[in-house]
């Protein structure tokens, strides 16, 4: 069952999913480029400055086709799944009030999977121990968090890679 933001949910919408590089925007191209606006869902083209690697349209292809999400964020700038869900709709909806129709387009399936289903109804974090378990990695290390995530949520640490000190600090958060 689809939990796609309702704003979005009663007008056309399309998925284009696959990895970076394999020509899905040039695609686009050749399919009634007059007919769609693409929303970007890879988590690297939101940023600005990087252009390599990310694969991000040309010009040409930005001229001829409008795109929403991309170079929206500075690299030092955190963008999460519950800002893309957010933004995409917005602009989901701008897409349809055009006439036009929205294709979210990209290859991280994180923003595909949130988007259709929904956000997880997990709570926000508490900075104050989002702070704590900061402190924690930078004054112990990593290898000490994983291990004492390891004691805490043994089911958690065994999907968390020990290098991953993102998902590492929030799953003790």
């Amino acid at each position: 069952m689809s939990n796609i933001p309702q704003t979005t949910k009663s007008n056309k919408l399309l998925f284009l999913f696959g990895p970076t590089g394999v020509g899905k925007t040039e695609l686009l191209r050749h399919v009634f480029p007059h007919r769609f606006s693409v929303v970007n869902a890879d988590s690297k083209q939101v940023y600005r400055y990087l252009d390599i690697g990310s694969a991000k349209p040309d010009p040409t292809i930005l001229s001829e086709i409008p795109h929403h999400l991309i170079d929206i964020r500075d690299p030092w700038e955190q963008f999460t799944v519950g800002d893309f869900v957010t933004l995409a709709d917005e602009a989901c909806e701008e897409i349809t009030a055009q006439g036009r129709v929205p294709l979210l387009c990209g290859g991280t399936a994180y923003y595909f999977k949130h988007f259709y289903f929904g956000m997880p109804s997990s709570p926000q974090s508490d900075p104050m121990i989002r702070e704590r378990v900061g402190a924690w990695a930078r004054e112990r290390g990593l290898s000490w968090c994983f291990q004492r995530l390891q004691e805490l949520d043994p089911v958690s640490a065994t999907r968390i890679h020990p290098a991953d000190g993102y998902r590492i600090t929030r799953a003790l958060e």
